[in-house]
Order: C-alpha cells, then structure tokens, then sequence
C-alpha cells in the first residue's frame, strides 16, 4: 500500500431509537464515513490523522526529525556508517565521528589527506576514499580514533566516488573512465582495469557482475565488471539533463538529475543491458546524492535539504516530506531509522526518520454475542458484549 492510508469508506452500523431492538423485518440503517467532515469524529479517542481535505484518514505523517548535529571542520562531501561511526569525506581528508549516541555525535578521528577526498567507502578495518586528483586513499581505521594513510594511487582523471567490492575498488574517475583497482592487498593497491564513459562519472554503485555508473548528460551507464581486467559497456539509459548519482534496489536504479524538471528518476534494469526509465518526480533543488532504504528513497537537494519519496511503486514515486539543514546538503547516507546529511554548514547532521506503520490485522477471536465495547489491560482484552432482544410482546 504505497502511501499507508485508509481510503474509500468505513461503512459504520446505526442503531436508531432506543437501546433496544426494532421490531423484526425493521430496516437496519447504514452510515458510510466519507471523512469530508469531523461530524462523527471521536476526538478523544482517534489518534491518525482525520484529513477533511483529502477525505480520508491516515497514519501518523512521515517526519523527519534533528536529533544531532557535529561540526566536522571541514565541509564533508559523503558518509558511510559501519560499526557506530560515521565515516566522512571532507574536503581536507578523512573525518570519523561516533554516532553511538545520535544525539550527540562526536568527532574521535581525523586524517588530513594529501588532496580533497568527494567519495568514501568501507570495507574491513579499511576506508578507501576517492581523492579527487590524488587518485585512491587508502585508511587504515582499525582504531577509529586514530586512523592513518596507508597506500595511495594516482588515477588518470579527478577521483570523485568509490565502491568496493569484494577485492575490489571502482572508481568513478571523473572526465576519464571507470576505474578498478585491486585491493587484495590494502596496502599495495594495483589498477587492474578501465572502461571508458561517454561523459563524466559521477558517481557508481556495484551490485553482482555491474557497475552502474551516473554519467552526467549520459544517463545510467551499466558496465560489466565479471571480469574486472576487462570491464566493458553492456548497456545504457539515456535521458535528458545531468545525471548526478545512483542507487540501486531489486530491479530499479534510482537516479539524481539536477535539471528543471527532473529530480528523482527511476529506471527499471531487471535487463541490466536495456535500462529503460519508468519513472520520475520533480524536485525544487539541485539534487546531489540518493539512498535508498525499502520503500523510500532520500534525495539531497543541496540548499533544499533532504527530500523524501515513497518507491513502493517506483513507476510513481510520490513524495512525502524534507528536512532543511542550515547550510548545502550533499549526500546522505540511512542507517537503523536514521539519515546521516553531509552539510556545508552544520556537518555531519543526524536525522531521525519517523515511517508511517501500515495496518495490518495479524489475529482475530469470534464473540458469541454483539462487540459493543472494549479496553485492553496488560495481556488481557476485556470485550463487553450483548445480544439484542425486543421487551415487546410478540417478538423474539
């Protein structure tokens, strides 16, 4: 159900009269709720949200919430979460803050690198960071609070983003190509192989035996990386604008495109090697960086904050609230319940993120009498029912 609301109508049962029953073969009248009004609304009772707009009623609004924020000193451009910490690329290197308690995040590590870093990722004791025309940076960050270079490796274009995968690291090398480097060794990286993009890369997520690559005013490129020496382009999805980042989940690439008219896009890649778009929504912003978790996806808008969308259908995304930052959001990563924003302002900000719950009836206990009533103590659910018989003579 993709926006979690109640919709169409509750048909609710009205005795008329007296508190007893009419006479057999009476008509039992009818009231169908079309929520238009607050008439017959309990309002001491009804917690969801009783829409007369919309005539409907629903669950608890998504909401995203501030629990903290952690001023990094150096503009963070991406975050990953792994073991409680959030690890940043800043401009000036690495940042490691401890986001154990998200209330108040806290800088415990930094490592200064030798050009500014725009993508990171995290494998093992490691954090490979994409260092702009510094090529790869390799971390050592098996004590967080203390983490150090240990390998470089220059690449020919300008490093903006990273994926690793099993012994491996993609880079999206900017103006250049798809880069992969052997990582099998973390401290003695290898470039192992190339593939050539029709326009920058601007980022990259690995999943199997693909690349799929956000290739500015080329699209969604796919690259087959089963053979990592040997990575060739095996599809493409063309559209209009500038096509910023990507994330992938089941079927479906999710993409930013910073164009009037475009935002969120979606394409569906069940055929990795014939992307085809299904989908799309505007946003107000210059969209940067995409997560997606389930049935949402988050888009950094930069000055416009985070926006979120319902994907449960991603031929329609439907959006359903922002968070504004003081400052430029560039990427955000989600984690357990909660978004982590890379802010030119306020840093590392964590966001607390409130899902509506849909309803779901997970049991049911038949009454031998009519349920009027009812109230739940502890473990118990005390029911108060009656059945209904005439005091007229005659009647049954």
């Amino acid at each position: 159900m993709r926006r979690h609301l109640w919709t169409g109508h509750i048909v609710f049962s009205v005795l008329v009269g007296a508190l007893c029953c009419a006479p057999a073969g009476a008509e039992l009248h009818r009231y169908d709720e079309d929520f238009t009004t607050r008439q017959y609304c309990d309002t001491d009772f009804t917690t969801a949200a009783w829409d007369t707009v919309a005539g409907q009623i629903a669950l608890h609004p998504f909401a995203m919430n501030q629990l903290g924020a952690c001023d990094a000193g150096s503009s963070p451009h991406d975050v990953v979460i792994a073991g409680g910490y959030a690890y940043a690329a800043c401009g000036a290197g690495l940042r490691v803050v401890d986001v154990m308690d998200p209330v108040d995040p806290t800088l415990v590590g930094i490592c200064d690198t030798p050009s500014a870093t725009g993508g990171i990722d995290v494998a093992g004791n490691h954090a490979y960071l994409a260092g702009s025309y510094g090529g790869l940076i390799v971390i050592d960050i098996t004590d967080p609070t203390d983490p150090g270079i240990v390998a470089t490796l220059d690449t020919p274009g300008n490093a903006v983003r990273i994926a690793v995968s099993g012994n491996h690291a993609y880079i999206a090398d900017a103006s250049d190509a798809l880069r992969v480097i052997d990582i099998t060794v973390p401290s003695a990286p290898v470039s192992v192989g190339s593939c050539s993009t029709p326009d920058h890369a601007n980022a990259l997520v690995v999943e199997g035996d693909y690349a799929f690559v956000a290739c500015n005013s080329a699209g969604l490129q796919v690259i087959d990386i089963s053979d990592p020496t040997d990575p060739t382009l095996a599809g493409s999805g063309d559209m209009p604008g500038y096509v910023q980042d990507v994330a992938v989940a089941g079927d479906h690439a999710f993409v930013t495109n910073n164009s009037p008219s475009y935002g969120l896009e979606v394409f569906d890649i069940s055929d990795p090697t014939h992307p085809v778009h299904v989908g799309g929504l505007e946003t107000p912003g210059y969209t940067r960086g995409i997560a997606v978790d389930g049935d949402w996806a988050y888009v950094a808008d930069y000055w416009d904050g985070v926006h979120a969308f319902d994907v449960s259908d991603p031929t329609d995304p439907v959006w359903v609230g922002n968070f504004e930052t003081g400052g430029a959001v560039n990427n955000v990563a989600v984690e357990g319940g909660r978004a982590y924003m890379t802010d030119s302002s306020d840093g590392l900000v964590v966001v607390e993120i409130c899902e509506p719950v849909p309803l779901e009836a997970i049991g049911s206990f038949a009454t031998e009498e009519s349920a009027l009533g009812i109230v739940v103590a502890g473990d118990y659910a005390y029911v108060a029912t009656h059945t209904w018989r005439s005091t007229q003579p005659g009647f049954a």
